[in-house]
């Protein structure tokens, strides 16, 4: 099986806690009991950039991870690069799962699941807090407008 996993930030990204932490061992797990996995993410840290390869495929424990350049509006988490490549690949995996909402590769993912008709589980990671709602939702929708 081959899975594709989608979320804003990743490893090294620590500085996003337990969502980038738990996902990494949860698929370092799954790659040892034969699930193929690719990781698709931004190089997001903070204000700034993780020092990683843009563009490339790096293998992480066995874990295929490609890091997409950020973008502006930053606080979404928007990059063309990683629409691209869901747009071109997302039909080559049997399952996309897809962690957070309210940020753009959620959003990019869903809708290109839905498009070639890729099943996918989504995974709201804290983002339904009322807090979250308030702050993320309003913000989000008024960047699309």
């Amino acid at each position: 099986m081959k899975v594709l996993h989608v979320l804003p930030s990743f490893v090294p990204a620590y500085r996003y806690g337990g969502p980038v932490k738990g996902l990494f061992e949860l698929c370092r797990s799954l790659v040892k009991h034969g699930v193929d996995i690719t990781v698709f993410t931004t190089n997001i840290d903070g204000p700034g950039q993780l020092d990683v390869p843009v563009g490339d495929e790096v293998v992480l424990d066995g874990v295929k991870t490609h890091y997409f350049q950020i973008q502006n509006p930053r606080s979404y988490s928007y990059s063309e690069e990683l629409s691209g490549a869901l747009k071109n690949r997302v039909k080559d995996f049997d399952l996309v799962h897809i962690h957070s909402i309210f940020n753009w590769p959620s959003t990019s993912a869903m809708a290109f699941c839905r498009k070639f008709g890729v099943p996918y589980i989504l995974r709201p990671a804290g983002m339904l807090e009322d807090f979250s709602i308030k702050q993320r939702y309003m913000g989000f929708c008024k960047s699309l407008v």
